[in-house]
């Protein structure tokens, strides 16, 4: 059976102050047991890739090495219990239920008037904090109270409030998982497929964003309802190619937080998400220098917290990275952008097993695009090997859709001719298998094919080349096909070979 890194994965997550504290929680036991966890835990915590055979050759000698995956296994629940005592009184929800088992337990010894007291503060905590299933159980507490004395001292009007308050908390938790519901089934539509390739797909889309709900930000009546209309609106805007929209409700959604320092703790992720999405909207409206600023930021954020776990510095570095090499390939600055690459690719390595695949994927086409700009075209294929080989192809379609077609591309600058005409095959094949064509994909394989077979012949290749310029500039206008622009910029690379200029001349010249 083969080893597993579960182990591994939540000690690298804890914090020094984790650490530290689970030290002191294992010291409860005797002496030989508190050895054997603290040094099973202090091998796995200095490794950065686990690495079983290492862990028990370290082991040697000890006699707890025999049953080594079931005391990983109780190492493992010993840290989780550590972790939950530190942080109950900081996951507010898990305190206010601990106070309502509280006034069930008043209860049961006949204590109602302090059952009632920790009940009508725990609502009222609740109700700060729109925890609306935390304010059920407190009722259903509640109506034992008043069960138990039989509704003696309860006027109709104070029975119909409790009536009218599970009512209302029904009808915002309903509400709030409608949201919930349009929002994640956005947010999957885009993440599955990266794009929508045809009317029926824009005819789902705007099915969902014709939801009653959508229609007005009055419809949303609490925090969390209001930050998912928010959200639906930019993300919808954002894959409709409008941008300045998308923008605005960025802005707006950044703003609400911001309004809401109480919550800034618990929706941190939320905050950095939404600032990067802001971002990314900055980079197609033209804000290079207020995207650089906004990366800057994102940086300060995640150093100002205490969180300094793995996963939070990967996140940060799927973020900024992101940002930063379109911000590269937008102003063209490709030879720059190149160097960067080394250090960026090293911190991979380290984050690459905590980030999720759309986010991945995403960061090698970057990887290829901007060594394919300076040039570098075997580092290009190879980060775009890594796209076209991947199992996951229902992962953000359009990536690996494009992945293949620009790897054409390159493969014709490396003078690979004979190759390309096996390799155009294989792209037809795997489109016509997986999506529609966009008329701009069709249009580079067929081109692509006429030139692998012209190779000699200046003349041919310029006619070609203006050909498909012809053909495709058009498209570039086109809502429907504009998103095949944006993997890669076709028509200035279609210039650069018109004007015997490098490709990194025309995009710094086209977006200075």
């Amino acid at each position: 059976m083969k080893a597993t890194d579960t182990l591994h994965k939540l000690i690298q997550s804890l914090s020094k102050a984790e650490k530290r504290n689970f030290k002191l929680y294992v010291s409860r036991y005797n002496s030989k047991e508190k050895n054997n966890y603290i040094k099973l835990f202090e091998i796995i915590e200095k490794q950065d890739i686990y690495n079983e055979a290492e862990v028990k050759n370290q082991l040697i000698g000890e006699k707890f090495l025999k049953h080594l995956p079931s005391e990983k296994n109780y190492l493992y629940n010993l840290l989780l219990e550590s972790l939950q005592l530190l942080h109950a009184d900081e996951i507010l929800i898990y305190k206010l239920k601990n106070r309502i088992q509280q006034a069930a337990i008043l209860l049961k010894r006949g204590l109602a008037d302090q059952s009632i007291k920790i009940l009508k503060r725990v609502k009222e905590t609740a109700q700060q904090n729109e925890l609306y299933a935390v304010i059920l159980d407190a009722l259903q507490v509640e109506k034992q109270v008043v069960t138990r004395n039989y509704f003696a001292g309860y006027a109709q009007t104070e029975l119909d409030a409790i009536y009218t308050e599970e009512k209302k908390c029904i009808a915002l938790i309903a509400e709030t998982n409608e949201y919930w519901r349009l929002f994640s089934t956005f947010y999957r539509f885009h993440y599955g497929k990266g794009s929508v390739r045809d009317v029926a797909g824009w005819n789902q889309v705007k099915a969902i964003f014709a939801h009653p709900l959508l229609s007005d930000f009055s419809r949303a009546r609490t925090f969390q309802t209001q930050l998912d209309f928010l959200h639906i609106h930019a993300l919808y805007y954002f894959m409709n190619g409008e941008p300045a929209k998308a923008y605005d409700f960025n802005m707006r959604q950044l703003a609400l937080l911001e309004s809401r320092p109480d919550k800034m703790k618990d929706y941190r992720k939320r905050y950095q998400a939404t600032l990067n999405n802001l971002l990314m909207d900055g980079l197609n409206l033209g804000l290079y220098d207020e995207v650089e600023k906004g990366i800057a930021k994102l940086r300060r954020l995640a150093s100002d917290t205490d969180d300094k776990n793995l996963q939070q510095r990967a996140d940060v570095y799927r973020l900024t990275t992101i940002l930063e090499l379109n911000v590269i390939l937008k102003r063209g600055n490709f030879e720059p952008g190149y160097l960067r690459l080394q250090p960026l690719q090293k911190e991979l390595e380290l984050y690459e097993k905590h980030i999720v695949k759309h986010n991945l994927l995403t960061i090698y086409y970057l990887f290829a695009y901007v060594s394919f700009g300076a040039g570098k075209y075997k580092d290009s294929v190879r980060w775009l090997a890594r796209i076209i080989n991947d199992a996951e192809e229902d992962v953000l379609q359009d990536i690996h859709a494009f992945a293949r077609i620009f790897s054409l591309i390159v493969h014709y600058e490396l003078k690979n001719h004979d190759l390309l005409d096996y390799l155009n095959q294989q792209t037809v094949r795997y489109l016509n298998k997986r999506s529609k064509f966009y008329r701009a994909e069709n249009i580079l394989l067929k081109n692509l094919k006429k030139l692998s077979a012209v190779t000699h012949s200046a003349k041919a290749l310029e006619k070609i080349f203006k050909n498909m310029e012809t053909e495709l500039l058009p498209l570039a206008q086109d809502e429907n096909e504009r998103k095949a622009f944006e993997y890669f910029d076709i028509i200035s690379w279609i210039e650069s070979k018109l004007s015997k200029k490098d490709f990194a001349y025309i995009v710094q010249a086209k977006n200075s």
